[in-house]
């Protein structure tokens, strides 16, 4: 049997553990609860918030900290509360202000809180994707009263999101992380955060050395905490610059890469 106590093992949600549209590969939460029956502490590091990974948390018995909006905050997966939160600054809402002046007309602009996306968006594509697609209230930058944790930007196609990324880098990396989470979604984040840096202080409310760290995920905004684990993988279906950049390429996240990654530890942990 597997001795897996002292082992953290953080996942991606959206592309490594599942795929909204077309769920969760069953083995993947099988894996996660034998992995937590001998002893691993499993969590999600997701740019997801707190409500959105909170529900899907309860479906793999989390029971570890939890790392949501991209770093931003550590979240205890039983209450929901922050344990640890990394706001925006002040400025953000002018940085928002010159983001809409260069780039609303061609893309959606969103400030995101603890538990819901505000777009901010005047023009016609922005308010549309807010309003009819995700759903969220369309208000000014002003009107957000809630504490800001991130700018969401997201392109109209992914044939414009690596420009668009590109020029985001080019006027913020400056003041703010920047980095692309989706195939059409660019944030902006406090700098110096992310999910590499908040997964390590994640682990050590818990008292998990980084030597015990584990990490699998598809996507540039996880490359950092891919860096600080000490075993890092990615899905098959993963970005082939992620895949490059881990130790282990498992298979496609819906073939159950999660549960692969989970069936490698136990292998070198049998006692």
């Amino acid at each position: 049997m597997a001795n897996l106590s002292g082992w953290l093992l953080a996942s991606d949600i959206d592309g490594t553990a599942l795929i909204e549209e077309i769920g969760v590969p069953p083995q993947n939460i099988e894996a996660v609860r034998r992995f937590i029956g001998e002893g691993g502490r499993f969590t999600f590091a997701t740019g997801r918030s707190r409500e959105s990974a909170y529900r899907v948390s309860r479906d793999f018995a989390v029971n570890a900290p939890m790392v949501v909006l991209n770093g931003s905050c550590v979240m205890d997966p039983q209450s929901g509360e922050f344990l640890i939160e990394h706001p925006m600054p002040p400025e953000i809402r002018e940085a928002t202000g010159e983001v809409l002046e260069r780039m609303d007309r061609d893309h959606a602009v969103m400030l995101v809180t603890a538990d819901k996306y505000w777009g901010v968006s005047r023009s016609a594509f922005g308010q549309r994707l807010c309003q009819r697609v995700l759903q969220t209230p369309i208000c000014g930058i002003y009107d957000v009263k809630e504490t800001i944790y991130k700018v969401l930007v997201i392109s109209e196609t992914p044939q414009e999101a690596p420009a668009m990324r590109q020029k985001l880098g080019e006027w913020y990396e400056r003041d703010f992380t920047v980095v692309q989470s989706g195939e059409t979604c660019v944030e902006l984040l406090p700098k110096g955060v992310s999910k590499g840096s908040t997964l390590l202080e994640a682990a050590a409310l818990i008292g998990v050395d980084r030597e015990r760290i584990a990490a699998i995920g598809d996507n540039e905004n996880d490359l950092e905490m891919l860096r600080v684990a000490a075993l890092s993988a990615a899905p098959g279906s993963a970005d082939e610059f992620v895949r490059r950049r881990v130790q282990k390429v498992l298979c496609p996240c819906m073939d159950g890469a999660l549960a692969q990654l989970i069936e490698y530890l136990e292998e070198q942990t049998k006692e």
